[in-house]
């Protein structure tokens, strides 16, 4: 009798361990269909993404449900290829289910008009008029050592010209900047982009079939879509 009891303790131990086993298995898959992946670009878990989704240089609703906040260089070309991924996201979600807020980590040593880049947009912010701005600012990339700051501002409606240049040598503005940049090394960024998808960090920026799927998913865990 104890020969047989100590076989069915053993076969019961081994079934239960098998049992934890694919358990184990089938948690792990759901967690890896959770995080969408750009081949070596990991998405890391940023529970506390709320704090760095601020500042005034936001497009899109606050309440929506899905916020994208990317650390970004205006002079980056990765962050100009990942510019035009979001606005085909923002083209068709709209603005009430998905928001950008752009955070400034001017790379200084590759990028020469990275910074006062940023200061203009923080600039045009300040009046209202970032999407405007930093849509103008994508969008002449290329010739971006060669714009007139101010120029652009006429061009997407600054109203106040004069503030807008006071603005670009205002000590507050450089803080604000300075502030991102901190921010940034936070979370270890290695260049740019930074990108966070709600609580989604990559390191990075994700192509576009990853981003696509991983809004996708935030909007149907918030019942969006």
């Amino acid at each position: 009798m104890a020969l047989r009891q100590r076989i069915e303790t053993a076969t019961t131990a081994i079934l239960t361990l098998c049992a934890l086993v694919v358990t184990g298995m089938t948690v792990h898959d759901r967690l890896a269909l959770k995080v969408p992946r750009d081949g070596a670009l990991e998405a890391v878990r940023q529970h506390n993404w709320r704090e760095f989704a601020v500042g005034d240089m936001r497009i899109g609703s606050p309440t929506a449900p899905v916020t994208i906040t990317e650390f970004s260089d205006f002079q980056c070309p990765v962050c100009g290829r990942f510019y035009r991924a979001v606005e085909s996201l923002r083209s068709r979600y709209g603005d009430n289910a998905l928001a950008l807020v752009y955070r400034n980590y001017p790379l200084d040593h590759l990028h020469p008009a990275a910074r006062s880049a940023a200061v203009a947009a923080e600039c045009a912010a300040q009046q209202g008029r970032f999407e405007e701005y930093y849509k103008a600012l994508f969008e002449q990339q290329a010739v971006l050592e060669r714009l007139q700051w101010s120029n652009i501002a006429q061009q997407v409606g600054v109203s106040d010209t004069i503030a807008f240049k006071r603005c670009l040598s205002d000590p507050a503005i450089m803080a604000k900047i300075k502030a991102d940049s901190l921010a940034a090394a936070s979370l270890e960024i290695p260049g740019t982009p930074l990108v966070l998808v709600n609580g989604w960090m990559y390191r990075g920026a994700p192509d576009q079939k990853t981003l696509d799927s991983v809004v996708a998913y935030e909007l149907a865990e918030a019942g969006g879509q």
